[in-house]
């Protein structure tokens, strides 16, 4: 949780790690925010800017599936992370495993 008088810190939050791995990862995966806090906000943008297409399973469709469609390379899983997560690991291992 972040309080209003704190800040993302690597420590904690593991901020500039997070936006680092967005900036050589081949896929960004979000699953079940709705995006209200800075720094998964923060990710989905790096992502689009350099092209990394971003999957986002969620039981709605947030702002962050929204832009993944629009995106053009994104995707929107509408359901519960439980049904989807196994399935896109699955693929990912058979992919690159």
């Amino acid at each position: 949780m972040l309080w209003f008088d704190e800040c993302y810190d690597e420590a904690r939050y593991r901020f500039e790690s997070s936006l680092r791995a967005v900036a050589e990862a081949a896929l960004l995966v979000v699953v079940g925010t709705s995006g209200a806090t800075t720094l998964p906000q923060l990710m989905v943008e790096s992502a689009l800017r350099a092209a990394v297409p971003v999957l986002v399973v969620d039981p709605e469709r947030t702002a962050f599936a929204k832009l993944a469609e629009a995106s053009g390379a994104g995707r929107f899983l509408r359901g519960r992370a439980t049904d989807w997560v196994p399935r896109i690991c699955s693929a990912l291992g058979k992919r690159w495993g």
